[in-house]
C-alpha cells in the first residue's frame, strides 16, 4: 500500500497527529509533518485558527484544492460562512463533533483506499433501507410521507420530523430542476418555476434512499447526469452569496447544509451526482444546533 505524506498545521498539531495515529490503528501507511510547503505532500489539513494567524506565510490557492481539508471548532454559521467564503474548501470538518476524529480517519482513508463515501458505509449495523424512484415533480411526495411514517423518531427532538421532510423537498427540488442537462450539456429544466410538472427521461429516474438505525438516520439523492460543478456548491452553501441571489436560488441547499450534521457530494461528471447528508438522532434541538458540520465534495 502506498505511503501517504500527510501535513498537518495546527496548533495543537502533536496531540491531533496522535489521535488520528490512534483512530488509524492498524495502519502505518501515513507518514505526519508539522512542516513544509503543501504542494509536496499528499494531503493536508488545516486548523482554521492555525489559518488565520498564518496567512500571510500561506499559499493560499495551494490550499484550494481536493486532497486539503480544513478543521475548525464553530458554534455559529458566522464564522461557517466566513470559511466558505474565505477558503471554499472541498473538505470541511467540525473539530468539536464526537466524529471528528473519525471523520478526519475516513477522510485520510479515502486517498489510501480508493473508496468512495457511500450511505451503506456511512452507517452502522444494523439498520434499516427505504428506497424510491422519482420520476416527475408532483408524484413523491405522499410517497414520501409515507415512507417517513414508518421512521422511529422517539430519540429525537421536536420538529426533527419537519427537519427531515424540509431537507429531503430541498434536495429533491434540487435534482429534479438543476441536475438534467441535454446532450449539449445545457440544462432543460433550471429555468422552470417550481410549480410547473416536470419529468425525467425514461432511464434518468432520480434514487431517493433513506437508511436509519438507533443514531441516525442518513438520506442519499443521486440523478443521473453528473452536471454538478464546485463552483455551484460554493456559491450555495454561502449564506452571503445565497442571500444576494435575486429570487433565494440556492437557498434551499444552503438550508439543507444547515440542517444537517454531515454533507456530503460524490460526482462523477457527466454520470451521476450523489448527494448524501446525515442527520444525528437527538432529544434536545439545542444539542443538535451547536453541533458542528462536516462537508465533503469528491469528484471522480
Amino acid at each position: 500500500m502506498k505511503q501517504l505524506n500527510v501535513l498537518v498545521l495546527s496548533k495543537a498539531a502533536e496531540i491531533l497527529i496522535h489521535n488520528i495515529e490512534k483512530a488509524l490503528e492498524p495502519r502505518k501507511n501515513f507518514s505526519f509533518f508539522t512542516e513544509g510547503e503543501s504542494s509536496s505532500f499528499d494531503i493536508v489539513l488545516i486548523q482554521y485558527n492555525y489559518y488565520q494567524d498564518n496567512k500571510d506565510k500561506l499559499d493560499l490557492e495551494g490550499l484550494k484544492n481536493k486532497k486539503t481539508a480544513v478543521l475548525a471548532n464553530f458554534t455559529d454559521n458566522s464564522l461557517l460562512d466566513e470559511i466558505l467564503n474565505e477558503l471554499t474548501p472541498y473538505h470541511l470538518i467540525g473539530l468539536s463533533d464526537f466524529n471528528a476524529i473519525s471523520d478526519i480517519r475516513d477522510f485520510l482513508l479515502s486517498f489510501s483506499i480508493k473508496k468512495i463515501w457511500t450511505p451503506e458505509i456511512l452507517i452502522q449495523s444494523p439498520y434499516k433501507t427505504h428506497t424510491l424512484q422519482v420520476v416527475n415533480s408532483l408524484d413523491y411526495q405522499s410517497k414520501i410521507q409515507e415512507m417517513f411514517s414508518i421512521l422511529d423518531f422517539s430519540n429525537c427532538f421536536d420538529g426533527f420530523s419537519a427537519y427531515l421532510t424540509q431537507v429531503t423537498n430541498e434536495l429533491l427540488t434540487n435534482a429534479l430542476y438543476n441536475a438534467p442537462v441535454n446532450q449539449e450539456g445545457l440544462f432543460i429544466y433550471k429555468n422552470k418555476s417550481r410549480s410547473e410538472k416536470i419529468s425525467m427521461l425514461p432511464g434518468k429516474e432520480i434514487e431517493f434512499k433513506v437508511l436509519e438505525n438507533d443514531q441516525k438516520i442518513v438520506l442519499s439523492v443521486k440523478d443521473l447526469y453528473g452536471s454538478l460543478i464546485k463552483e455551484s456548491i460554493d456559491f450555495h452553501l454561502n449564506n452571503n452569496m445565497v442571500m444576494k441571489k435575486e429570487g433565494g436560488a440556492g437557498v434551499g441547499l444552503y438550508t439543507a447544509f444547515r440542517y444537517a450534521n454531515k454533507l456530503i457530494f460524490n460526482v462523477r461528471k457527466q454520470e451521476s451526482t450523489e448527494v448524501i447528508i446525515i442527520l444525528n438522532k437527538l432529544k434536545r434541538n439545542k444539542q443538535y444546533s451547536l453541533i458542528d458540520k462536516s462537508f465533503h465534495f469528491f469528484e471522480y
